[in-house]
């Protein structure tokens, strides 16, 4: 695109040259730069370099459009209209406050060029100053908002593919949670993620705190356990509400009756209890189901932007989606223990039938063969041999049952 922006452009230029002539060779030349850049960038997408994924490339597109702009604001300048390009490449690539802040760059500098090019002898008109500049924070904030939730939308089914990914029988129940965990976290950029559900299903007097931190390594070792009065904390208030918690000068909470669907407002003072213990400035908690009964709380700790009503439904979605799949988890976990134990029953008796009574046979023989030798009884040698043959019999039996 930014080389058939460049190109077209300077068609147009060369077929209808700009009335003051002494600009026309900077745009030429400027334009041609523009197309070549263009050819760069493309170069280097098709090779997929990292370099094409910053946050700076609109930024510079938006340098090399000022020039263009300043040799022909005083005409009806079509190099307006590439400013929407870098807000729609921000926009769809890095989200709505991206695409907010081209948004705002282009029309302040649209502005300050336009009022700095109308002191000459020819006032500018300022229906042409201020008009493009307008527009282009109308239509700019629309396609930041657009452009935002395309992105919004990409980076949650991302998550959701992660979450599936991560939702695998041989990583285990404690590993499955604490990478969904990090998945959460690193998807809001937040602090910490913290969740305290029960350690078996139905179980409500032993609990289990996972927590994942940013630039914490996260173990493979089990969650502590906690008591029930411990974990009321956390599970406070009712299981029935999502809370929202901010606190700047006054401390916010607000309530979401996930029955109910209405919003309502708290006293802010368990949410400073609970933000004390999280060591939190903001958080965003949700219950936790497990067959349509909440059984615990999922913290979700400091991230960089405020939590709103669309964060706590999807996540609301999200635990729906992943709590089954974790009990599945724990299940079959359970049912993995379960047949290992069993499996070691039956290679004890296995031992006892194979190995053990046949060593108290030798043993029974061997007793006698000593009462014959205290007694000077003859015909020992075929006892000693039918103690042999019983001994390599049953070392043949004993490779067999190691081998099987």
């Amino acid at each position: 695109m930014r080389v058939v922006l460049g190109t077209s452009a300077l068609l147009v230029v060369l077929m209808e040259p700009m009335r003051t002539q002494r600009w026309n060779i900077p745009i030429y030349v400027a334009l041609t730069l523009y197309s070549l850049y263009g050819l760069l960038i493309y170069h280097l997408s098709v090779r997929r370099n990292p370099v094409v994924a910053n946050k700076l490339i609109p930024w510079l597109d938006l340098l090399w459009y000022l020039p263009l702009i300043a040799f022909t604001l005083r005409e009806n300048s079509i190099f307006y209209y590439f400013f929407f390009f870098a807000i729609i490449v921000a926009s769809f690539s890095w989200g709505l406050t991206e695409g907010l802040r081209l948004t705002l760059a282009s029309a302040a500098v649209y502005t300050i060029i336009g009022v700095f090019s109308g002191k000459g002898n020819v006032p500018i008109d300022h229906n042409r100053l201020l008009l493009p500049p307008i527009g282009l924070l109308i239509f700019g904030y629309i396609i930041a908002r657009w452009g935002g939730y395309h992105t919004e939308l990409k980076n949650r089914l991302k998550l959701l593919k992660d979450v599936t990914i991560f939702s695998n029988p041989r990583f285990g129940i404690d590993r499955t949670i604490k990478a969904i965990l990090e998945s959460v976290r690193a998807f809001y950029d937040a602090e910490a993620c913290v969740l305290v559900i029960p350690g078996k299903p139905g179980d409500e007097e032993s609990y289990q705190m996972y927590r994942v931190a940013r630039g914490i390594y996260t173990s493979r070792s089990a969650p502590p356990e906690i008591g029930r009065e411990a974990a009321l904390q956390f599970l406070s208030p009712s299981l029935d509400y999502a809370v929202i918690y901010r606190k700047n000068q006054s401390s916010y909470t607000r309530l979401f009756d996930v029955k109910t669907r209405q919003f309502s407002e708290a006293n802010a003072g368990s949410g400073d209890k609970l933000a004390g213990m999280l060591d939190a400035k903001r958080y965003l908690s949700i219950p936790v189901y497990y067959r349509h009964q909440a059984v615990g709380r999922l913290f979700i700790v400091d991230g960089p932007r405020k939590f709103d009503s669309a964060a706590m439904e999807f996540m609301l979605q999200l635990m729906d989606h992943v709590t089954p799949v974790m009990e599945n988890i724990r299940l079959i976990d359970n049912l993995a223990s379960d047949a290992a134990e069993q499996e070691r029953r039956r290679i004890a008796h296995d031992i006892h039938d194979s190995v053990i009574q046949p060593y108290l046979g030798l043993q029974f023989g061997l007793s006698a063969l000593d009462q014959k030798l205290e007694a000077g009884q003859p015909g020992i040698r075929a006892n000693v041999q039918e103690l042999l043959d019983l001994t390599n019999h049953e070392l043949a039996e004993l490779r067999r049952f190691v081998w099987g």
